[in-house]
């Protein structure tokens, strides 16, 4: 799984998931899936700090807004096909080049491979564990997820 597949678990609400009607091997299994999963998106917040930097951002938050801003006082002038005033001009491209090299690095990190430390269980289990958290976290049956926690969550039934 790479750590994209990570911020899509965590934002899908896979951490919430709850064990209770597993017995006590597999629900431990649970357990330290989801610490694994928490820690390794925590790694992944760090990096995002990191790679921020590395482009040149030092207020995510400020930076998003500028760019908005120029990109609104640009648009009256791309509308209507007129050269944008220099001033906005050398700021936007500037600041459209700073976000493309974050986008650039972020893409980078999110294609890297990520192993959860945890063992997984038979798929009998896992699926008991879906059925448990249907209404809780449903994305848990969606079938990106499904296959994304194959090997990491729950092993496919010996025929």
């Amino acid at each position: 799984m790479n750590k994209a597949d990570i911020i899509n678990l965590v934002n899908a609400g896979v951490p919430g998931i709850t064990n209770l009607t597993l017995d006590g091997k597999h629900a431990y299994k649970v357990l330290k899936f989801r610490r694994a999963l928490i820690a390794v998106h925590g790694q992944i917040r760090d990096e995002f700090s990191a790679i921020f930097k590395e482009a040149g951002i030092e207020d995510p938050q400020a930076f998003d807004k500028e760019l908005a801003e120029l990109r609104e006082k640009a648009k009256p002038y791309t509308d209507v096909g007129k050269e944008i005033p220099a001033e906005i001009g050398e700021r936007l491209m500037k600041a459209e080049a700073t976000f493309a090299r974050y986008k650039a690095l972020e893409g980078e990190m999110l294609k890297d491979e990520v192993k959860l430390d945890c063992v997984p269980m038979p798929y009998e289990d896992f699926h008991a564990l879906q059925k448990e958290n249907e209404k809780t976290c449903p994305a848990l049956t969606h079938g990106y997820v499904e296959d994304v926690l194959e090997g990491v969550l729950w092993v496919a039934p010996e025929e």
